[in-house]
């Protein structure tokens, strides 16, 4: 026994314990039991002590243990009893159910409110040991002259690995799809995911998370010192690439797509190159093994070039090793076709604005935009107000003449005039939409003989 004690590391006396134990019951008595002490104390307290509690939760809805103690030790030195220690009021709560007080609240709609559920939050202190145990989301909203662009971002807690992704859009399928890519060049396993609850967060997100079994912890509302390495970043990224690249950053798809192209370079620097002070002065990536953070990258073809930069050779940068979803190709690479074009190309198309200045979408064409579809509702409300095209046998000789010389008519009828749609009907379709008609046609790329605008 004296050589088994000193291999195993426990005393003589142990093991004449577990042999006695063996002997009685065999190997099942072996299995570790519960250790709880046969009798344990119980909180035993005067039930007037307890009746105050309850009063004051009752006059006082939620008032908290600790300023219910002051009041509670005023009552009991009049009564000569003994007053709890705060923690043990907390706990005396806990054992009355709660005692708290929620009144049913109505929405703007008179409806009742739902009760909101209970969400997993970060535990207090944590902090992450191995890389992939907690990856933080969040996004950051820029807004110049009604033109909205948002920044996607997801950093490591652990290794500080980060991705970043700038779209015209905002939903929680983007934020699906941006953190499938992000899953994809993590070079790791995501455990944990860290949030707001902004609602790009739910919905698509929330079953890409339950379809991977990946978990989640959610920040309180308004405390983003909850997530306090992610906002560190998304200063960061502003400070240090977005605030030098503004003309990209609110120009057209094409921008966009070159935007993302630089962002991808810089974030190439910034994992691999860019010492963090979080990590003593070392890269999220490492040049071999033996890093803290435990994140490796591939080995360098050439010592100059990295060979995650040699395998993005198209504007989507990092991501272009994926499989991009048909968002990021019509807002990043701007595909033909108008099914998949964004809300913002798809109102400026229908105004027929140049290319050239979709990058100067200003508020008074915004007001345009809202003119026209006030515009085109009343036609439908009101039949009168739908001009309908005579056939060209109807037109005079001198018409005719005005259409082969590029000439319309003026003319003031209060409407969109009928000698005007007349003329032009024969060399280019257009439907007026105002009350007034120009006298010459402007020739254009799309109508080469003619085309007025009202």
């Amino acid at each position: 026994l004296a050589a088994a004690a000193d291999h195993g590391g426990v005393s003589i006396r142990t093991l004449y314990r577990w042999r006695a134990v063996y002997r009685r019951s065999g190997t099942e008595g072996l299995v570790p039991g519960s250790r709880r002490a046969h009798r344990t104390r119980k909180r035993e307290w005067r039930a007037a002590v307890l009746a105050e509690i309850r009063r004051l939760r009752e006059a006082h809805p939620n008032l908290g243990k600790r300023k219910i103690h002051p009041l509670l030790r005023r009552f009991c030195a009049e009564r000569g009893l003994r007053c709890p220690a705060v923690v043990t009021i907390g706990r005396l709560i806990a054992d009355a159910g709660g005692l708290r007080a929620i009144p049913p609240r109505l929405d703007n709609r008179g409806r009742m409110k739902r009760p909101r559920p209970k969400k997993p939050r970060k535990p207090k202190g944590f902090r992450a040991q191995r890389p992939g145990e907690v990856m933080a989301l969040d996004t950051v909203i820029a807004i110049r002259d009604g033109v909205r662009r948002y920044l996607f971002g997801c950093l490591d807690l652990r290794s500080r690995f980060a991705l970043a992704l700038v779209t015209p859009g905002f939903s929680s399928k983007r934020a699906s799809d941006f953190f499938d890519l992000a899953l994809g060049l993590f070079p790791g396993r995501v455990d944990r995911v860290l949030s707001d609850n902004g609602s790009e967060f739910e919905g698509a997100f929330a079953r890409l998370l339950k379809a991977r079994g990946i978990g989640r912890y959610y920040t309180y509302p308004r405390s983003p010192k909850m997530n306090a390495h992610m906002e560190r970043f998304n200063r960061t990224v502003q400070e240090e690439f977005l605030i030098h690249h503004e003309d990209l950053l609110w120009g057209d798809r094409d921008a966009l797509a070159l935007l993302n192209g630089k962002l991808a370079e810089w974030l190439l620097w910034y994992n691999g190159e860019r010492p963090h002070d979080a990590l003593g002065g070392l890269t999220p990536i490492a040049p071999g093994p033996g890093h803290r953070t435990g994140l490796t990258a591939p080995p360098r073809a050439d010592p100059s070039v990295s060979t995650f930069k040699a395998q993005m050779p198209n504007p989507l940068g990092p991501y272009s090793r994926l499989r991009v979803p048909m968002w990021i190709r019509y807002d990043l690479l701007q595909l033909s076709g108008s099914r998949g074009r964004s809300s913002f190309a798809r109102r400026t198309a229908e105004l027929a604005v140049p290319r050239d200045r979709l990058h100067t979408h200003t508020g008074a064409e915004r007001q345009m935009q809202k003119d026209e579809k006030t515009r085109s509702r009343a036609r439908k409300r009101d039949p009168r107000l739908v001009i309908r095209r005579r056939p060209l046998a109807t037109l005079t000789d001198d018409q005719m003449e005005d259409i082969a010389g590029g000439h319309c008519p003026p003319t003031r009828e209060p409407t969109c005039p009928d000698t005007c749609l007349r003329t032009c009907a024969a060399t280019c379709p257009h439907t007026c939409r105002g009350d007034t008609c120009y006298d010459t046609c402007e020739p254009t790329q799309n109508m080469p003989s003619c085309d007025i605008g009202c």
